[in-house]
């Protein structure tokens, strides 16, 4: 080894700044090499590790904690992360071998971790100086309740510090965070017992995940920066594009609770997303690069943005339009009123988009969306293929679905931005016909439900339409088919303190629906489908574990809890699902999602005659049930 491992007693200094940018050219867009890739590769890994678990003030990022343990002024920089990644990576691409790789590692990460040791594979780590003595001794650690970011949630990271008489710190420590979590305990990391991995590229590293301090008091960090998104309107240069790359992997690898759920291959979607993102200088196509990265991580929350896309308002517009694929077709399957002034037919198959095949164009889109089951992925590429800037122009190719033969006609459709406004679904409240009630809980609200109560008393039969994003009004409601208190699912917070997903502890929370002063004695039947995710999932969850009604319709989108959106290099942001939850039995939700009770899939004939044929089920359902 060329450098003696170190003790952390004080501070040290960090590194960071503004990245230096280079003019563009060939070596922008240059292919890694077998060589670069590795090296890449290795840099990557040790930044997560040091970055989320290395304990020391100087490696927290200024926009990663929103608050510590303790009250003193902050006497030292923290690092910034983003910054530093851009800078670096340029003389970690170049690094020509193992030993120099080590080399480089060593002098960019000790300064900000001095504990930490880079060394060639096949070597023996070094060896580990005793604790020092001090009456004050104690140990440091980090406590992740999922990722803390300055974005306010229900998740947090702190420093944790526990006293270590003679070096020696207790096995355990109570959860800090919740009143509920602190009977609670965790297991407190060894010094003596560093993390050491393989970082590929022939060199090794070994990380400890506590140090000893002299010091109880931890300073906070400094006030967290701005999100970042106005630093990203022009295409990213290389080093950019390849951190940006480099964070987000390092964030769903340490805090994404789902792996064990969805089996992706994480590992390898590292080197070929550099390797892409090294080639990839127009901010389009990296802006796919992206996509395709969190589409892997099938997590129906999965999500990156580009401040370039939100500055030309890129996906902020619809297609007056809704697309569905029906008996294996793309169809229209809703119109707003601009569709129907400019010819458009419910049903029509749907055979181009702006001169491309339409099956060509939902493919490219799905392998761009992050989803945990197929159909929620159908459902939102089959949206998200005509997106565009306000104002902007889709041509669609549109025929006869029933002739195959039938002539074709172009329909050029401007889109708008807003919400979508198709026709064919009844009032929000509305009688269906005699003692059964219709009721839409995406468009609820306070007033329109206490209005329509004297009708639902009275009702034989509800149907509730969940097929959209409900309102919070919704939930309340529920109370009023129970004659006893109903409980969420597990919502399960993930306690992190070791790296690379390996979560053995959660903090388990949930709510409660009281009952309500008002017991509504109708059936209920409720409508449900792919693109009903989140606050969706956790009503019909209550739904089906209480047997509540009927559930009509097809498989929801199985992806539910709070989400974590996280800032990365270039203005670009990331956001994916941060907590597990589970069904009430303790099964899995993700990828499961809530299945039918009553099966119906829309049909052509159905769909061309403008006829609800999932809400029809559910009348017809109830009609039997008198």
């Amino acid at each position: 080894m060329r450098r003696p491992l170190l003790i952390l007693l004080g501070c040290t200094i960090a590194l960071g700044g503004a990245a230096p940018r280079r003019p563009r050219g060939q070596d922008d867009t240059r292919p890694l090499t077998q060589r670069s890739e590795l090296n890449l590769v290795a840099f990557t890994r040790l930044l997560g590790y040091v970055r989320y678990f290395y304990p020391t003030d100087v490696a927290v990022a200024e926009d990663h904690i929103p608050f510590r343990i303790g009250a003193t002024a902050l006497s030292h920089p923290v690092t910034d992360w983003d910054a530093f990644a851009v800078r670096v990576l340029p003389t970690v691409e170049n690094a020509p071998d193992p030993a120099s790789l080590e080399d480089v590692l060593n002098r960019l990460f000790q300064p900000i971790a001095p504990t930490i040791a880079v060394y060639l594979t096949g070597e023996a780590p070094p060896a580990l100086l005793p604790a020092p003595a001090s009456p004050t001794l104690g140990l440091v650690f980090w406590q992740h309740l999922g990722l803390g970011s300055s974005t306010p949630s229900v998740y947090f990271s702190v420093q944790r510090f526990v006293a270590a008489p003679g070096g020696k710190p207790p096995a355990y420590a109570p959860i800090l965070g919740y009143p509920s979590a602190r009977s609670d305990s965790i297991p407190i990391p060894d010094p003596s017992r560093p993390l050491e991995r393989d970082l590929g590229g022939g060199v090794s590293a070994s990380i400890p995940l506590a140090v000893y301090s002299t010091s109880n008091r931890l300073p906070e960090t400094s006030p967290a920066r701005g999100d970042g998104m106005s630093d990203s309107t022009v295409a990213p240069d290389r080093a950019t594009r390849l951190a940006v790359v480099a964070c987000l992997w390092n964030v769903a690898q340490h805090f994404y609770p789902y792996f064990d759920v969805v089996r992706t291959n994480w590992d390898s979607i590292l080197p070929a997303t550099l390797a892409a993102a090294a080639t990839e200088a127009d901010p389009d196509r990296f802006y796919a690069v992206l996509q395709r990265m969190v589409a892997a991580l099938h997590d129906g929350h999965g999500w990156v943005y580009s401040a370039r896309n939100e500055v030309l308002q890129r996906f902020y517009a619809h297609a007056p339009v809704r697309l569905g694929l029906v008996e294996g077709r793309i169809v229209v399957t809703g119109l707003e009123d601009s569709a129907v002034a400019a010819g458009v037919h419910l049903g029509e198959e749907v055979v181009s988009v702006d001169g491309r095949p339409a099956r060509s164009v939902l493919v490219e889109q799905e392998a761009l969306t992050s989803g945990a089951t197929a159909g929620f992925v159908q459902f939102v590429a089959l949206r998200q293929m005509l997106v565009g800037p306000p104002g902007s122009v889709v041509t669609l190719g549109l025929r006869d679905p029933f002739d195959a033969r039938s002539a074709v006609h172009m329909v050029r459709l401007v889109r708008i931005r807003g919400p979508m406004r198709f026709g064919g679904l009844p009032e929000k409240v509305a009688q269906l016909r005699d003692g059964i009630v219709y009721v839409d809980f995406s468009r609820l609200t306070d007033s329109a439900f206490a209005g329509a109560l004297p009708r639902l008393e009275h009702a034989s039969g509800i149907v509730i339409d969940m097929r959209s994003y409900p309102s919070f009004e919704a939930v309340p409601a529920l109370g009023m088919l129970s004659d006893a208190p109903l409980h969420s699912a597990p919502f399960l917070i993930p306690v992190v303190t070791t790296p690379d997903h390996q979560i053995t502890h959660y903090l388990e929370g949930g709510w409660s629906v009281p009952v309500a002063a008002v017991r509504l004695k109708a059936r209920a039947a409720f409508l449900i489908g792919p693109g009903m995710v989140s606050a969706g999932e956790t009503i019909m969850g209550i739904v089906e574990a209480y047997q509540l009604g009927a559930m009509v319709g097809s498989t929801t989108a199985g992806t539910n809890g709070n989400v974590v959106v996280v800032t990365l290099p270039g203005g670009y942001r990331f956001r994916f699902t941060g907590m597990r939850v589970l069904k009430h039995d303790g099964s899995a939700l993700h990828g499961v999602g809530i299945h039918p009770t009553i099966p119906v899939e829309p049909s052509l004939r159905g769909v061309w005659d403008g006829r609800d044929e999932v809400l029809e089920r559910a009348v017809s359902w109830l009609v039997t049930q008198h």
